[in-house]
């Protein structure tokens, strides 16, 4: 099975644990690894994920991979946030951080990178709008170099 359907097929495999959680996936990464294979399953939820949700998600997940035999050779299965510190990078994880602070980079045109804060309103397929002290602005996706949501402690 190439990497690309087996990625699809765990994701498949996942989706009924992690909608029962009422949580979202956010990342599957699956690497070969010491001759087995290394899954990992980034989930959240808006008000966050306990350690707790994630293990009760691994063993949905692990039952399913066992009940397919998908790894003769053996895997790795980890389940866990993406941390609050994540990047963002797609309309969904724009959408995520709606009405919070973030911190961003981007090319503003002729090579030139700004760095802003602003809260985001919109998260439409394209662009962002995100609101500064003084305006808004709405960049598109392929000029943000660098996102992340602002946490203040």
């Amino acid at each position: 099975m190439y990497k690309d359907e087996l990625k699809k097929e765990l994701k498949e495999i996942a989706q009924e644990a992690i909608l029962e959680a009422k949580a979202m996936l956010v990342h599957c990464d699956l690497r070969p690894q010491n001759h087995t294979m290394m899954i990992r399953f980034l989930v959240d939820k808006p008000e966050g994920i306990s350690m707790d949700e994630c293990a009760r998600i691994s063993r949905s997940i692990g039952s399913g991979i066992d009940a397919k035999g998908l790894f003769a050779q053996g895997y790795t299965l980890e389940v866990a946030s993406p941390g609050l510190d994540r990047l963002l990078k797609t309309q969904s994880d724009f959408q995520w951080v709606l009405g919070k602070v973030i911190i961003m980079t981007y090319d503003t045109g002729g090579n030139h990178i700004e760095k802003i804060e602003g809260i985001i309103e919109e998260a439409s397929k394209d662009s962002i709008t995100i609101n500064l002290k003084d305006k808004k602005e709405t960049i598109k996706y392929l000029n943000i170099k660098k996102a992340k949501q602002k946490i203040e402690i």
